[in-house]
């Protein structure tokens, strides 16, 4: 269980830093994916 929280808790480690240039390209990254998976379906 140890782990799982150490999973959560890196994951939502770069929203509390949205002031880094480093948080700010990881929630970039999660947007291009998000919006890549709602558009491979339409390209098929």
């Amino acid at each position: 269980m140890d782990l799982l929280g150490r999973i959560g808790q890196g994951a939502i480690s770069p929203l509390r830093d949205l002031h880094t240039g480093d948080a700010q390209e990881y929630l970039l990254f999660l947007v291009g994916v998000a919006v890549l998976a709602l558009l491979l379906p339409l390209l098929q």
